[in-house]
């Protein structure tokens, strides 16, 4: 399909090997050591997608623990009744947050 839109000379074109082309994003076509280029724009990307990812995790885990010390410094038939679930709750949470940051530090050590 590619290379019947090349022979054409329209359409959409897929070039393979321009995702390893390291080219300026802003300026002409020389690259500097402090040039803003299309790598370091998805350096930036991944790297502010891991920082959600983790402040997302965090925040989660914290919003339930504190919901379970509230629910069990005012007692009463809700924490009788829910103070194990929110502690399920907290540890189910933890773990998907801890396998999330060790996933991306595994993928991190294997992709460099």
């Amino acid at each position: 399909m590619a290379s019947e839109a090349q022979s054409e000379g329209s359409g959409l074109v897929f070039h393979p090997m321009d995702q390893f082309e390291v080219k300026p994003l802003f300026g002409g076509t020389e690259l500097y050591w402090y040039s803003i280029s299309n790598v370091t724009l998805w350096m930036a990307l991944t790297v502010v997608a891991v920082l959600a990812i983790m402040v997302f995790g965090t925040f989660c885990v914290a919003g339930i623990l504190f919901w379970g010390v509230i629910t069990m410094a005012r007692g009463g038939a809700y924490n009788v009744k829910n103070s194990n679930r929110i502690m399920r709750y907290r540890i189910i949470f933890q773990a998907i947050a801890l396998i999330l940051i060790l996933g991306l530090m595994w993928h991190r050590s294997r992709n460099g």
